[in-house]
């Protein structure tokens, strides 16, 4: 998974719950010039998204992403 993210974020993580026999899983990567990438773990497969997007922010704040409001808030995502 890649996406954008807007200025002023320097991380983004993902949590996924656990879900029958497979444990919560957290992936996090470093963005750099605005860009993010994530290795998705094979064993999330079972769930179309994240239950859970945070933002880690310049000033070392760590805000989930529903808590930026505006254009441009947060993160754009996309798989492939």
């Amino acid at each position: 998974m890649s996406g954008i993210a807007r200025d002023g974020i320097v991380g983004v993580t993902l949590r996924y719950a656990a879900s029958g026999r497979h444990p919560a899983q957290t992936v996090t990567s470093n963005v750099v010039n605005n860009v993010y990438v994530l290795k998705i773990p094979p064993s999330t497969a079972h769930q179309p998204f994240p239950n859970r997007v945070l933002l880690r922010l310049a000033d070392g704040r760590v805000v989930p992403a529903s808590s930026l409001t505006g254009h441009g808030a947060g993160v754009q995502m996309t798989s492939g």
